[in-house]
């Protein structure tokens, strides 16, 4: 099980209009909370980090304009909390049609890095020994559309993925089980966590 998390939502903290854009800031304060010693940023200082803040308080348009992806989060991490991060892209079709879902970055982005998945086989042995290691961070897990926390993934079980959906407006309705299809089924997957914060 990764380390304990506190949960952030859609529509919490100091910025509460991030209905339909703010899913991936909300899983980076997800995965920092689980950092130790590091503060959860707030929305407006990852706006600011971002060079989105700008563009937010113009107003207008809430929508992709402002979107972060898992590379981004990985970005702060490195920068803001002195982790590693760990990222990995999951891309089955062999034609790379997911990847058409990607706004930020490509898929050259983790080919460098040698992190691309084809197979589902893959994808679940990676998620199995990541979580299998001692007090394993979650995933930021993100289809191009929505993005989930990974709190964990447990082979043997009917239900093994444990998400945390950020989309909710109440924390007691965010965390949910799922089958490996869940995963498996997606077109794609970009994912990042972290290996430890620096001392």
């Amino acid at each position: 099980m990764a380390t304990a998390l506190a949960i952030h939502h859609y529509g919490t903290g100091d910025i509460r209009d991030d209905h339909g854009w703010g899913c991936v800031y909300r899983c980076l304060q997800m995965l920092v909370s689980t950092l130790e010693g590091q503060p959860v940023p707030t929305m407006t200082q990852l706006l600011r980090f971002f060079g989105l803040w700008e563009r937010y308080a113009r107003g207008g348009s809430r929508g992709p304009d402002l979107w972060l992806e898992p590379p981004d989060a990985a970005r702060y991490l490195r920068a803001r909390c002195g982790a590693t991060p760990v990222e990995w892209l999951y891309l089955p079709d062999a034609d790379e049609s997911g990847s058409a879902a990607m706004r930020r970055c490509t898929p050259r982005h983790y080919r460098r890095q040698r992190r691309v998945l084809t197979d589902s086989r893959q994808l679940l042995a990676v998620l199995a020994a990541h979580f299998e290691a001692p007090r394993p961070h979650p995933f930021i897990i993100d289809n191009g559309i929505s993005a989930y926390i990974l709190a964990d993934y447990t082979p043997g079980d009917d239900r093994p993925v444990h998400l945390v959906d950020p989309h909710v407006t109440a924390a007691a309705r965010a965390t949910r089980r799922h089958t490996s299809d869940f995963l498996t089924d997606s077109p794609l997957w970009m994912l990042c966590s972290a290996w430890a914060s620096a001392a």
